[in-house]
């Protein structure tokens, strides 16, 4: 499961966590090099408005409630962004 899934009141449609590998999004056409570009990706702007569309079409579709992304993410107020920057930080510093 990718991080940045966490994020969502319930668990994400199969078709969109499908789009999205851990070098490469599918959702917003875009490769990584390494799993801290990975992660900033994730949890970036675009990645949320690509994502955010698509759980609005898949919801019209389905006929279901699209899950809704959690204010400050899933561990309290630390976002998924801030957890990204903070691996990110450590893995350079090793």
């Amino acid at each position: 499961m990718l991080p940045w899934t966490s994020d969502y009141d319930r668990p994400l449609p199969a078709a969109l966590t499908a789009k999205c590998r851990p070098l490469h999004c599918d959702l917003c056409s875009v490769s990584m090099n390494s799993s801290v570009q990975a992660d900033m990706h994730y949890v970036g702007k675009t990645h949320d408005k690509h994502a955010r569309h698509f759980l609005t079409q898949w919801a019209r579709e389905s006929g279901c409630e699209p899950p809704r992304r959690l204010r400050g993410g899933a561990e309290g107020s630390e976002t998924a962004a801030k957890r990204a920057k903070k691996a990110a930080a450590s893995e350079v510093r090793e």
